[in-house]
């Protein structure tokens, strides 16, 4: 499950809500933000995480930040199929958000080129706030 950063400052309460759940195996940090990953992952080192690379040129210092705590994908929504070379290299997968009938989908190519296609099921600021169904 992807939990979207991008939808609150409240790092601390989207981590404490991963944790409580015990979904530290499946859900992941989404955000464009670096410094809300960087925060996140000081609350919850083992968090997985996916950064966002808005232009090519984000792509290589994206990864170079992370190389230690490799990102279990990286949206490049906006420049795909660019970056895809650089992301497979560091050894993630590259990912992009397509709409379709008014929903978001993600979808990812793995190595071996299949694609993966998942629906957030869980928006955060519902999680934060108590109101998930």
């Amino acid at each position: 499950m992807l939990v979207d950063g991008n939808k609150t400052d409240q790092v601390n309460a989207m981590v404490a809500a991963i944790q409580k759940a015990d979904a530290l195996e499946w859900a992941v940090f989404d955000t464009d933000d670096t410094t809300k990953n960087d925060r996140a992952l000081a609350l919850e080192p083992r968090l997985m995480i996916q950064p966002r690379a808005a232009k090519l040129a984000d792509v290589a210092p994206l990864l170079a930040k992370y190389a230690s705590h490799v990102p279990v994908f990286v949206e490049i929504t906006s420049i795909f199929p660019m970056g895809a070379t650089h992301v497979h290299a560091a050894g993630t997968r590259p990912q992009r958000l397509v709409q379709r009938a008014g929903r978001a989908r993600h979808i990812a190519r793995g190595r071996r080129g299949r694609y993966v296609t998942y629906t957030t099921i869980v928006e955060i600021d519902s999680v934060v706030n108590g109101n998930a169904g």
